[in-house]
């Protein structure tokens, strides 16, 4: 049996929440998290258990894109990502996040969740040398009251929402000039198209 005499924080899905209590884990109400008690075996909480950055996947469960939302945009209008650092709510650690838009005015952000733009933008961060981004993959939001496919802290894998995620970047757009911003990229529109 593996245990350990430090605390272990989890990362618990809402749904999953009672099998982890019947396994032992804690409650914690102002971290608002589960963890592993000492003493207790580690091993049954390995699926919670938050991954080495290292080792984290870029993308989980992701869902097929939604192709007549895509075809209303024209191609010839500019694709851009934006990087910036991210206080996380829940850790208040420095993650990195990042901000799709179509010709700056229209957030594309959801768009961009597809395995090439993914492993495209992987790319990119790792020229800009910056520190890597959450998993993409779904998360429940107590607010929208379901799961959807977000980004997530880096550090606890606590949910980027949607909205302020938007609220954030819009800002970014109105007050940066991105011409000499270093963290922004043009891409190809056939990243999202599937073409080669």
């Amino acid at each position: 049996m593996a245990t350990s005499q430090e605390r272990i924080n989890l990362i618990v899905p809402f749904a999953q929440k009672d099998k982890a209590k019947a396994l032992g884990a804690k409650w914690d109400g102002n971290s608002k998290c589960w963890w592993i008690p000492a003493n207790v075996d580690t091993a049954p909480f390995a699926r919670w258990r938050p991954a080495q950055n290292n080792e984290q996947p870029l993308y989980q469960d992701l869902v097929p894109i939604n192709r007549e939302e895509l075809l209303e945009h024209r191609t010839s209008d500019l694709l851009e990502v934006v990087f910036v650092p991210w206080t996380c709510w829940k850790c208040q650690q420095t993650t990195l996040a990042f901000h799709g838009s179509i010709e700056r005015a229209i957030c594309a952000t959801h768009l961009f969740y597809q395995p090439r733009v993914l492993e495209e933008l992987e790319r990119i961060r790792k020229e800009l040398e910056l520190a890597r981004f959450g998993c993409i993959k779904p998360r429940f939001s107590r607010t929208v009251g379901s799961a959807y496919v977000s980004q997530g802290c880096r550090h606890c894998d606590a949910l980027i929402g949607e909205f302020p995620l938007s609220e954030d970047f819009s800002e970014v757009l109105s007050t940066l000039d991105l011409s000499t911003y270093r963290c922004c990229r043009v891409l190809d529109w056939s990243l999202l198209l599937g073409q080669q």
